[in-house]
């Protein structure tokens, strides 16, 4: 599309040109009586009524030349504006449709508002233009809009590649979880993730300065590819252990929650954790992130947590949140949200 809109704005300088070379002509005007009068008196350089009226036609015809291509020009140059809108408001509702973060959605939204606004100014310059200089002058504010929208094109679209990296790493943190819980090292999964979002805050930074650029982006898919990498290794060990245990539960709330029972379970949140030691092992990086496994497990918490529990077991919860879970490890995930409570349970095949 970039190039279509390119070669309109040629078009319509190079017309803009022949509306002024147009101008310069009749300001000229003597001239060309002049140069008229010569050619039809011979050496004499005499002139006639019908020479006169000959040269008259010529200006008076030039003049609607001037005229209609100026008229023209303008009507396009309108069109072109009216077509930008669209394009700015297909734009929006793209944008609307992606599941951004505020902060990311507000910067898009500022970035599509700022073309808006110059893209007023310029059609207000041309309706108001009146002659072939306020016309050109227009023209040349739409080359300089077009270039600009061409940088935040770039700015909407690096800004919505780190949006759907951001998600990956949401992804990569709960497998995190996962692999906890069933007693894997994580340590340089945990690295790369670590790598993934310090190099993604630089690259923020980057497109708020206008520093950024494709290499950025290629270092950040790299780190990206080695952690999935160390993903599929670990998802190897993961699925062979899981296999010896009977269900499976996922879930995230806000409120209280109780679980109970022989499983290996690992909770990450904020708010207040306690366990059951008797016949468990507590591995407890810090108050709000626990992995516990053994016989008769006993978990209490009250604040936001996500939970990832193998084995059998039974868990109450009081608030608001979402679960899933498997009756049989080899049966489909039961889903379900709540808003006040609810008690599941799993790995009771």
């Amino acid at each position: 599309m970039r190039w279509k809109y390119t070669a309109l704005v040629f078009v319509l300088l190079v017309l803009i040109g022949s509306v002024e070379a147009s101008d310069k002509i009749s300001e000229k005007g003597p001239v060309v009586w002049k140069f008229v009068g010569e050619q039809k008196g011979g050496s004499q350089g005499k002139t006639n009524d019908n020479d006169e009226k000959g040269a008259g036609d010529t200006l008076r015809e030039r003049d609607r030349l001037r005229d209609r291509i100026f008229n023209e020009t303008k009507e396009k140059m309108q069109k072109w504006t009216e077509n930008c809108y669209s394009w700015l408001e297909r734009l929006q509702s793209r944008i609307d449709t992606y599941n951004f973060g505020e902060e990311t959605k507000l910067r898009i939204q500022e970035r599509i508002r700022n073309l808006e606004s110059r893209l007023k100014q310029i059609e207000s310059e041309l309706n108001s233009a009146n002659d072939s200089q306020s016309l050109k002058k227009a023209g040349d504010n739409i080359k300089e809009f077009w270039k600009d929208a061409g940088k935040e094109m770039r700015n909407i679209a690096y800004e919505i590649q780190l949006e759907k990296i951001r998600d990956i790493v949401d992804k990569l943190k709960n497998l995190v979880d996962r692999f906890k819980s069933l007693g894997l090292d994580t340590t340089e999964l945990e690295k790369m993730i670590n790598e993934i979002e310090v190099k993604l805050a630089e690259i923020e930074s980057k497109i708020v300065s206008g520093e950024v650029s494709a290499k950025d982006f290629s270092e950040l898919n790299r780190i990206v590819q080695k952690a999935f990498d160390e993903v599929k290794k670990l998802s190897k060990e993961y699925l062979n252990i899981q296999k010896s245990y009977r269900g499976i539960l996922l879930a995230s709330i806000n409120g209280n929650f109780t679980l109970t029972g022989n499983l290996s379970a690992t909770i990450v949140g904020s708010g207040d954790l306690s366990t059951n030691p008797e016949n468990a092992i507590v591995n407890a990086k810090n108050a709000t992130s626990i992995v516990v496994r053994g016989e008769d497990v006993k978990i209490e918490g009250n604040g936001s947590f996500k939970i990832v529990a193998h084995g059998s077991g039974i868990i109450t919860m009081h608030g608001v949140g979402a679960y899933k879970y498997k009756e049989c490890i080899s049966e489909e995930y039961i889903n379900g949200t709540f808003s006040d409570g609810v008690t599941i349970s799993f790995g009771t095949c």
